[in-house]
């Protein structure tokens, strides 16, 4: 199927468009599904976004990737640059079947709006890479709020784009892994909430944390960069009005990874079972002023009511002292 420049499909009255197997849509126009309508697509079935393409997923509606056969998801074209770089707009939800993984690749991006939830079934992923860590794969528009839910998102050689008062929630059996990727604000003058990493306040966390059943989220950075954020990753549950206790416990495991110029960059919240969490080999620096220029640093690393996280050959540093009066500094755990 294949539409042409400025065309649109619009799926609307809570009709379903079905990619049926084998089959493949071609976007050089724009296809918008709105409320409460879906995008099915199914085994072996994909989707080419062309430059100057659209997909846009409004709120309310779903794309629903049932592909489990073979990985191909969304195919991202690479058309002249004087073409509008293509990108998945999503409002709404996205769902993705047992034992399948989700594929973003190409010259794209995906753009999250409002509030989404990515569910799926077991040893179910989501998978967006990009070709270097300048490459932009994913934006989150103004107080956007992404939830796992019992899914793993793998994110590599990208760069992930945060506006004002967006976050990332990982959820109980849900994983978010990334490995060289930036994590970054969308501008100067705003700075984005962080990640959410949810537990399970009595259970023990597993040896090994990457096993779908456990219920604890579990958050792994391997080369990465997490910037400009209030709180860069949280290990409690925090709508922003309540902070729910039950929630304790999610586990972040971070290597050879830098975290700049965050308000502060890991909060610990009382967790009283050993934590299998560490830092290896990371950078918390502040080079500058924070990109809220009324937000002056906290803390590095706060840690209340934890045991056992592991500080391993890290650096702790505030290369622009003078920008600060001694009380304002961040310390450093």
């Amino acid at each position: 199927f294949h539409t042409e420049e400025n065309s649109t499909i619009i799926v609307d009255n809570n009709s379903e468009f079905i990619l049926q197997s084998g089959s493949r849509l071609e976007l050089h126009g724009q296809m918008i599904v709105r409320n409460g309508s879906k995008l099915v697509i199914e085994d072996v079935a994909e989707v080419f976004v062309h430059r100057g393409g659209k997909l846009i997923v409004q709120q309310g509606a779903t794309i629903e990737y049932k592909n489990t056969i073979v990985s191909k998801g969304i195919i991202f074209g690479t058309q002249p640059a004087a073409y509008v770089e293509p990108y998945v707009e999503i409002a709404g939800n996205l769902q993705i079947a047992p034992n399948t993984t989700f594929t973003f690749t190409g010259n794209g991006y995906l753009f999250w709006k409002q509030g989404n939830t990515i569910a799926g079934g077991a040893n179910s992923k989501i998978s967006i890479t990009g070709s270097s860590i300048s490459d932009l794969v994913m934006r989150l528009y103004n107080d956007a709020t992404v939830t796992l839910n019992g899914i793993t998102m793998e994110v590599q050689y990208g760069k992930v784009e945060c506006s004002q008062n967006s976050q990332l929630m990982v959820g109980r059996m849900s994983k978010l892994l990334m490995t060289t990727t930036n994590v970054t604000s969308v501008n100067t003058g705003v700075m984005w909430y962080g990640i959410q990493v949810w537990g399970d306040a009595v259970q023990a966390q597993p040896v090994n944390p990457m096993p779908p059943t456990y219920p604890h989220g579990y958050l792994k950075l391997q080369n990465c960069t997490i910037a400009n954020a209030l709180d860069a990753i949280r290990l409690i549950k925090d709508d922003g009005t309540t902070t729910d206790w039950s929630y304790t416990g999610g586990i972040v495991q971070a290597t050879n990874t830098t975290f700049l110029n965050n308000w502060r960059s890991a909060e610990f919240m009382i967790y009283t079972y050993p934590n299998k969490s560490y830092f290896n080999n990371c950078v918390f620096i502040t080079n500058g002023l924070l990109n809220d220029p009324n937000t002056t640093p906290n803390a590095h690393v706060t840690l209340f009511g934890v045991k056992g996280v592991q500080f391993i050959r890290n650096r702790f540093k505030n290369n622009t002292p003078a920008l600060y009066s001694y009380d304002k500094r961040a310390t450093e755990l």
